[in-house]
This record gives C-alpha cells, structure tokens and sequence, in this order.
C-alpha cells in the first residue's frame, strides 16, 4: 500500500509538470503567432482614418473592407477612398492598415479615390501592396509634383487615373502592368518614362504627355506586340533621347520602332 501511494505521488508529479510544460508551451506559441503577425505587418500599420499617415495635414478618408482576416490569412484586405477635404503634403500611402484591431493589407485605391483634389501637394509615394489604381484615382491633383513610381505589384492602372495631374520629373511603370486609355492623359510634367516591353497598353494611355525627353526602355528583348500605334501622341521635344537597358534589343533598334510605330520625331538619337 505504501509503494502504491509513493506511485500515485510521483504521477500526480509527473502530470502538473506536464501540465505546467504545455501551458508554458502555449504562451510561447500564443506569443510567437502574435510576434510573427506583427512582424508581418511591419509592426507599424497605419490606421484607417489616415490621420497618422506620413505626410498628413488634415482630414479623414473612407476605407471599404475586401476581405476579412482568418486564422490562414491573419490580413485581410481593403481599398481605400478619400474625403473631399484630406489634405496632405508629400503622403506616402501605407503598406499596411489596423482597423478595429484587426490587420488589412491596403491593396486598391478606389475609383475617384482622389479625384480632383487640390489639398494634396508635393510628392506621391504608393504602397508595395497596391495592385489595382482605380479609374480617376489621382485624376487633376494639380498639385502633386515630382517624381511618380508606380510599385511592382501594381497591375493595373485605371482610365484617366493619373490625367491632368502635374507630376514634373520621370514616371516609372512596372513590368506586367496594364495601362488602360488615357491613364496618364494630359499630364505634360513628365520628362522621363521608364517601362518594360511587358507592360499592356489600351489605346493612348500617354495621350498629350508630350514633355517626355527621355525614354528608358527596360528589358526589352523583343518589340512590343501589344501596344496600340497611338499609345504616344503628340510628342512636343524633337530631340529627345532613346536608351535600352537590362535588354537584348539595342537601343537604336528601339528607337527605330518609336519612330515608325509611335510617330517619335526624326530628331530622337538613341544612346
């Protein structure tokens, strides 16, 4: 009877150490999860209202949930509108949003997100989880300016998403993008467009940019096939430049295409 009750003791031992082990276990499994969500998300996820966005001035905007996060996915997802009264200068659209607690990669700007807003002044830097720019996005922002780089997730980039805006340095657009009619429509500022041979264009996205004096052709191992004969229209510098990089093609090749397919002036050289 005594060994029998010596057994039970170093049972009933054995199992609050199992216990306290798994509960342990638990909390740093628990913690972990956490860490890594946070981790995940930077650690730094700006909120809904953009209030603390950097660049900020004044004003709130308008976020619609796209989907909710789960135990698989713990983001989800949203696309993001604004009031007519935000202002901000320099904004840099965040990768990432908290919202009610709960962690939403912002991955559209909505359709006439910023349509016609004048409070925003100075530069534009967009999130590296955005992949859709809506029609009208950034339609007349007369008042942003400098140097546009659209990320590379970005796939598609709506009508008139970036017309009539006065963007004044050098437009970069990432490989696989589709660019639909008249995306960058009337904005004269720019001076410099880097893009891939990959990239869609529908119709005349680059109707009257007509200020580009330099053109930066990115991976260009064969001649678009895709883009339409008046993708260019209207090119106002007779002596621009034409240079191939990262490519197979030469950049006189290149330029030779521009000028019997897109109607670049005799002028151009390539370099």
């Amino acid at each position: 009877m005594k060994y029998q009750l010596h057994l039970n003791r170093r049972q009933k031992l054995i199992c609050l150490l199992y216990l306290i082990c798994v509960l342990f276990a638990g909390l740093i499994i628990g913690f972990s999860i956490q860490y890594d969500r946070k981790s995940d998300s930077g650690g730094n996820a700006a909120d809904a209202t953009g209030i603390n966005w950097e660049g900020y001035v004044s004003g709130s905007l308008e976020i619609q949930v796209l989907t909710e996060p789960t135990r698989k996915n713990p983001r989800g997802t949203v696309t993001i509108y604004s009031s007519t009264d935000y202002a901000a200068n320099n904004l840099v659209i965040p990768d990432t949003i908290e919202l009610n607690g709960k962690l939403y990669d912002l991955v559209q700007i909505g359709n006439s997100a910023f349509n016609h807003n004048d409070l925003m002044t100075g530069s534009l830097t967009i999130g590296n989880n955005i992949h859709t720019i809506g029609d009208h996005a950034f339609y007349s922002c007369a008042n942003l300016n400098g140097d546009l780089i659209i990320p590379p997730t970005v796939t598609s980039i709506g009508r008139y998403a970036f017309a009539e805006s006065e963007f004044t340095g050098t437009l970069i657009i990432p490989k696989n993008c589709t660019l639909n009619n008249l995306a960058f429509g009337w904005a004269e500022g720019f001076t410099k467009v880097i893009f891939p041979n990959n990239c869609i264009f529908l119709d005349n996205p680059f109707y009257w940019v007509k200020h580009i004096s330099q053109i930066v052709a990115d991976g260009f191992n064969a001649l678009p096939t895709n883009w339409s004969g008046y993708s260019f229209s209207f090119w106002a510098v007779n002596n621009g430049t034409v240079q191939a990089i990262n490519s197979h093609l030469t950049s006189g090749e290149i330029l030779t295409y521009f000028k019997e397919q897109q109607g670049l002036p005799d002028g151009w050289t390539a370099i």
